[in-house]
């Protein structure tokens, strides 16, 4: 019997690379999703820390000089925080589009894979039909033998 050979085989196993190089963009994308989402949560621990050694220096006397520090330190966290939420709006678009070209990959990927069972099934019907060609053939020979001998008895 013969055996079945897709004649896309080359084309499925390139859309099957393009799909696990489409997920590794993805997971890489959202690597960099979660380390900013820790930065940031960094940031903010420490403003909060910050924010209850001021209000604990507040008591009592007032150091004016660490209340300056403060201030700095808390409007340079600010703008730390701010451009690390830009670069994450940013990422989130990264991440959005990366899963589009993932499910495009995917989509490509089982449209070749629904064609090869197509084929497939295609190919055992066309074996299964050869098959009973070949079983009638050899059933209408035995009965052209067993008249023939009939006929010479």
């Amino acid at each position: 019997m013969a055996k079945f050979v897709f004649q896309f085989e080359a084309l499925l196993k390139a859309r099957r690379n393009t799909e696990e190089q489409r997920q590794r963009e993805l997971g890489e994308i959202m690597r960099k999703r979660t380390d900013m989402l820790a930065e940031l949560s960094m940031i903010q621990r420490t403003i909060r820390q910050s924010k209850g050694e001021l209000s604990d220096a507040l008591i009592g006397r007032v150091d004016m000089t660490r209340v300056g520090q403060f201030a700095r330190y808390s409007a340079s966290s600010s703008s730390r925080a701010m451009a690390v939420v830009s670069k994450l709006a940013q990422v989130e678009r990264d991440v959005e589009s990366a899963r589009q070209r993932l499910l495009q990959s995917v989509k490509e990927r089982k449209a070749i894979e629904l064609l090869k069972k197509r084929r497939l099934e295609e190919f055992k019907q066309q074996a299964e039909r050869v098959e009973a060609d070949a079983l009638d053939e050899m059933a209408v020979q035995r009965h052209a033998r067993a008249r023939l001998t009939e006929v010479q008895t």
